[in-house]
């Protein structure tokens, strides 16, 4: 950081001018387009012990474009998924993967803090495999509870968990996904040095006038 500001005076006032907006806007726009979209996938609060020791890890990711409220199909960029127990490991992705998205009724809901499923509301959300063997899940229905599971198509539920083990929130329901971190900090250093920077070299040359 300190060589970064050290270099300002360095620069002359056309190309640090450039520079700068190139610095500042980056920074800050990268961060804008992707706080908040992707999210992280949620094991049970009460720990692996209630979804038969396996652990689940992984992402959702929303369209750049996506509002937050009630989400469909089409917001859903991307996702993946690992689950894993000592001596398995199964994995899927939207590359090679399907996706089973049924909130016809507003089951599901992203918002900054969260990707949440309304166990008031008929819908969920299937991540399969590329075979259709293995099902990761997030399932409601009004007057059942909400259900989070991972299925093996040949031998039945690897866990179910329900009703769900995850914090909720009074108007959405069940967090199963979590934001993943914006940038560092450093980013946003960076960018205010910048500005910071920018404005001492116009000062300094208004003041000599």
């Amino acid at each position: 950081m300190k060589s970064f500001l050290s270099s300002c005076a360095r620069l002359p006032r056309v190309g640090f001018a450039v520079g700068l907006g190139l610095t500042t806007f980056a920074a800050l726009g990268h961060t804008a387009a992707y706080a908040g979209t992707v999210y992280s996938i949620s094991n049970s609060l009460s720990g692996t012990s209630v979804q038969n020791g396996w652990t689940v890890a992984g992402t959702i990711e929303l369209q750049d474009n996506t509002v937050f409220g009630t989400i469909t199909s089409s917001d859903i960029k991307s996702w993946s998924w690992t689950a894993t127990k000592p001596g398995s490991s199964i994995s899927a992705n939207s590359l090679t993967g399907y996706m089973n998205f049924d909130s016809y009724y507003g089951a599901i809901t992203a918002t900054a803090t969260g990707l949440y499923v309304d166990s008031n509301k008929d819908g969920g959300l299937g991540l399969f495999d590329s075979n259709f063997s293995f099902n990761l899940g997030w399932l409601s229905a009004q007057g059942f509870p909400a259900n989070f599971f991972l299925i093996d198509y040949d031998s039945g539920y690897l866990f179910q968990k329900s009703p769900m083990d995850f914090p909720t929130d009074a108007t959405y329901g069940y967090r199963f996904a979590a934001p993943v971190a914006v940038p560092e900090p450093s980013t946003y250093a960076m960018a205010l040095a910048g500005l910071a920077c920018g404005g001492s070299v116009v000062f300094r040359r208004r003041s000599a006038r």
